[in-house]
């Protein structure tokens, strides 16, 4: 449930703005200014807006962190997510805005598909005639 949400979300949003990536700016309106290049990483020009890879990353790492029981498996789970983010600024892919707003779409969907998950099962328990989750 998740993955729809946050994929049709970064892609209505990646193609209703419109918004150049960091390449493309700067050489459109920078074109002195020294853009950290990664050798050998194709460079995009378009749909930067926001960020697919970090809504990704921040949707399976806190779903993941949501099953997870121990504190650190949570932190290294978000900390994942937090170099993918970073990869994608450090890359020149991405604005620092793109990252941010894909971090909330992730969190958000991952959120949404938790609840969703689990109003469900509590629902299809209730139906089976087996005790609910909240003992209800």
């Amino acid at each position: 449930m998740s993955a729809l949400i946050f994929n049709f979300l970064v892609q209505l949003l990646k193609h209703t703005v419109k918004a150049y990536r960091p390449a493309k700016y700067f050489a459109l309106y920078f074109p002195d200014y020294p853009l950290h290049l990664v050798e050998g990483v194709k460079m995009h020009y378009l749909h930067s807006f926001p960020s697919g890879h970090t809504a990704t990353a921040f949707a399976i790492f806190f779903f993941l962190a949501f099953l997870a029981r121990k504190d650190w498996v949570k932190f290294v789970y978000f900390l994942l997510a937090v170099i993918i983010a970073y990869s994608r600024i450090y890359l020149s892919q991405h604005f620092l805005i793109d990252v941010l707003a894909g971090s909330v779409i992730g969190i958000t969907s991952s959120y949404l598909g938790a609840w969703w998950t689990l109003v469900y099962e509590k629902t299809k328990l209730k139906h089976h005639g087996e005790p609910s989750i909240g003992g209800d």
